[in-house]
């Protein structure tokens, strides 16, 4: 009895470390982001959409199209276009407009953009969006700001530094995110501590979520993770190539390490829940504080580590993902180098 007690807990801890293989993305070659949405599992690569059943993960419908013209998204290179995923349609958020598809790929409508948008998420009767703008103080700043249905701005709800300005760089960028969740808008203030205001459809703060804690220290081993991180990022390597090697590129910033964390790195909230992703790591897995929407704590549990967005997305606040969660599981891709394949992996959150 005890052998088989071990046999069965032994099984357990490999599945809880490697994930359930849900399927293989034979169709696609790079993938730029996963959104799972009911039953279904969306992956975006280029102006490209592949939409899977999860339930024996079939390829459905691939769509999308590069261009400007309707229902074309044009692309710009080293970052992705946004994609949003709700029970009965799609919305990508593309370089100069959004374009809402029915859930089976079919294009509904297009909305041209007005100024730097990113992020952007419907509530009420308009959106929520990521901003870019320069402040008084001749500095570059990311916003949270509410757009009307004309993509015209009409609120503003938080704003932070950019952590590129100029020549200098945070080599820990920490990420503006927003979330809406039934026509709440949820912000993330991780630059002031771990904050997250809720908002209603009209941009009213309603309440805020905020807890203290131990600061995480930046340690000299996570410098040299960050920058080992920072040169294999592609628009980096890019960059390198175009300046002449490493010794020519460096002089051209001046590179900055934080003492901490931030004490949010992302937050997703889907299922009554708020997920709030923390740079906190254990076995290589990433601990999530799981809350309710007041904020209440319900547990904490420990994720695998997902695919590093680019920097480039990261410093612009762009939310882009390798993982998802929905229907109490996580879900994160991982690429099978041996067999040159992408695999949708799976393990429940408890």
């Amino acid at each position: 009895m005890k052998k088989i007690l071990l046999i069965v807990l032994a099984a357990i801890t490999v599945y809880h470390l490697s994930g359930e293989q849900i399927g293989t993305l034979t169709e696609v070659l790079n993938p730029e982001q996963l959104v799972v949405a009911g039953d279904r599992c969306y992956i975006m690569e280029g102006p490209t959409i592949f939409i899977y059943l999860l339930k024996d993960f079939r390829l459905i419908k691939k769509f999308g199209k590069k261009g400007e013209g309707p229902g074309e998204i044009a692309q710009i290179p080293f970052i992705t276009n946004g994609l949003t995923a709700f029970d009965n349609k799609i919305l990508v958020d593309g370089t100069n407009k959004i374009i809402i598809f029915t859930r089976d790929g079919t294009m509904e409508k297009e909305i041209r953009k007005k100024g730097r948008l990113s992020n952007v998420l419907p509530v009420g009767d308009g959106f929520v969006a990521t901003t870019l703008k320069a402040g008084e103080d001749k500095k570059a700043y990311v916003t949270i700001t509410l757009i009307d249905a004309q993509m015209n701005a009409s609120k503003e709800l938080y704003k932070q530094l950019l952590p590129q300005q100029g020549r200098n760089i945070r080599m820990l960028p920490d990420t503006v995110n927003v979330a809406v969740y039934e026509n709440k808008i949820y912000v993330e203030e991780s630059a002031k501590g771990f904050i997250i205001e809720v908002f209603d459809s009209k941009g009213n703060a309603l309440y805020k979520i905020q807890k203290k804690g131990i600061p995480l220290k930046v340690t000299e081993k996570d410098k040299e993770v960050l920058l080992q991180e920072f040169k294999n990022d592609k628009l980096v390597q890019f960059q390198m190539k175009q300046a002449g090697g490493w010794d020519e590129y460096k002089r051209l910033l001046d590179f900055h390490y934080p003492d901490n964390f931030p004490p949010i790195r992302d937050i997703l909230v889907i299922d009554g829940k708020i997920y709030v992703r923390t740079y906190i790591t254990q076995k290589g897995k990433e601990k999530y504080h799981i809350l309710d929407l007041k904020g209440k704590d319900l547990k904490t549990v420990f994720l695998p580590k997902p695919i590093l967005a680019s920097l480039i997305t990261r410093i612009l606040s762009r939310t882009v993902r390798f993982f998802h969660i929905a229907n109490e599981k996580y879900y994160y891709l991982v690429e099978n180098e041996e067999e040159e394949e992408w695999e949708l992996h799976g393990v429940p959150v408890h």
